[in-house]
């Protein structure tokens, strides 16, 4: 894995990300599976907050199809597996995760105050054929990220326990996993 690049400024931090996003090749081409094609920066949860409107608006608004994993960082690894994720499709339709207890160690587990916690800032619980983590759905195009970078800002504070100054890997990479977009699944009961 190559070192990840390391930012102290949100506007760096984005300035980045658009040139990896503009970079892609035609859309015709398929995305690459190598390790040089997976984009990967250290941030303080500071840092990715101020920026995660901006970053998910530029994910969101792309022809292609984006995931952006935020996992804990310690040293040369993730810390633990505690993540949030955007899954941002073609039309402007987002999935947004936060893992479940499924994916989780029994320490890092969340508890039954942090699951609460998820369906208060408007996470549905994990379902069986929708998702395996905590989800949300933006079905209809994005006008605007404001609310999925809240949520995720939420929940990354108070359930997964990212202070301000935890250092993320954050991971950007395409995916051409040819699923349905967020429009066009069936839903239960989703908040968005």
């Amino acid at each position: 894995m190559r070192r990840p690049a390391a930012f102290r400024d949100p506007t760096d931090l984005l300035d980045t990300v658009r040139r990896v996003v503009a970079s892609r090749g035609p859309l015709n081409e398929p995305p690459e599976r190598t390790d040089a094609s997976i984009d990967r920066f250290l941030v303080s949860m500071r840092t990715l907050g101020e920026g995660l409107v901006d970053l998910t608006a530029l994910a969101v608004a792309s022809s292609r199809r984006w995931v952006m994993i935020a996992s804990e960082w310690r040293g040369e690894a993730p810390q633990s597996n505690r993540y949030w994720q955007l899954l941002a499709f073609e039309d402007r339709t987002a999935i947004v995760e936060v893992v479940s207890n499924s994916y989780l160690a029994p320490a890092c587990r969340h508890t039954a105050t942090a699951e609460q916690r998820l369906r208060e800032i408007g996470w549905r619980a994990p379902h069986r054929g929708v998702s395996p983590n905590w989800w949300a759905a933006a079905t209809e195009p994005l006008a605007s990220t404001d609310r999925i970078a809240r949520e995720a800002s939420l929940a990354m504070r108070d359930v997964l326990g990212f202070a301000e100054t935890t250092k993320l890997l954050v991971t950007l990479f395409e995916f051409s996993y040819r699923a349905p977009t967020a429009a066009r699944r069936e839903w239960p009961d989703q908040p968005w």
